[in-house]
């Protein structure tokens, strides 16, 4: 996004509205011809199959719908439609928003009122449990969890009542990783030792097994 390459974009503008920055607009369409390249090889067809019929999911945030409208326009028919859900949102990071994180927190300079919270986040990180910690007028990953378990009634619906097989979920770092643990039923502890998702990567999720990062090609 924007704020890859620019820090200050998170004190112009709030998190949901950040654009993709112009190199993030060129990975974007890298990864929607990788999704495309996958299709073929997976079914040996160069074409979609007749009844084929994979949908993306996407968090409502600005960068979100511009990387879902590359894999659309990329596809050549593999991807037939466009749906978003404010579940599949990133976590909302409340008064901490313009803050840097790191493995420990976020990164606070100067006087904050919240000093007895910040406190707490930083106990919960050293007892490996960034998890559980919520941050002030924001979410937990915890809470994260809970909110992406929400958004699988629209893939069991999509399976179930219309054939939906093949979805794409087109969200950020921590929901992500909540919807593969929650999907997986993976513990916590997963969770604080999966790393962050490169940009623009594609993990694949296959009859419940995962079978790691199709790109950018990962030991995983």
């Amino acid at each position: 996004s924007l704020a890859n390459v620019d820090k200050t974009a998170f004190f112009r503008m709030p998190n949901y509205a950040i654009p993709l920055s112009e190199e993030g607009e060129i990975q974007a369409g890298e990864m929607g011809e990788k999704i495309k390249e996958h299709f073929i090889t997976i079914t040996g067809s160069e074409k979609p199959p007749e009844g084929w019929h994979c949908r993306v999911w996407t968090s409502p945030f600005t960068r979100a719908r511009q990387t879902a409208q590359h894999i659309l326009n990329r596809s050549e028919g593999w991807v037939s439609d466009v749906h978003e859900s404010i579940f599949f949102a990133e976590q909302q990071f409340g008064v901490f928003e313009d803050a840097e994180w790191d493995e420990d927190g976020p990164k606070i300079t100067g006087k904050t009122k919240y000093i007895e919270e910040l406190e707490y986040y930083y106990k919960c990180a050293s007892f490996g449990g960034r998890f559980w910690a919520k941050v002030p007028l924001g979410e937990s990953r915890f809470d994260v969890c809970k909110r992406v378990c929400n958004g699988f009634s629209y893939l069991h619906r999509d399976a179930n009542k219309y054939g939906i097989k093949n979805a794409i979920i087109v969200s950020h770092s921590v929901t992500i990783r909540a919807f593969i643990m929650m999907w997986l039923h993976l513990t916590p502890e997963w969770f604080e030792e999966e790393p962050r998702p490169p940009n623009c990567s594609v993990r694949v999720i296959d009859n419940g097994v995962d079978k790691g990062y199709i790109w950018p090609p990962l030991n995983k």
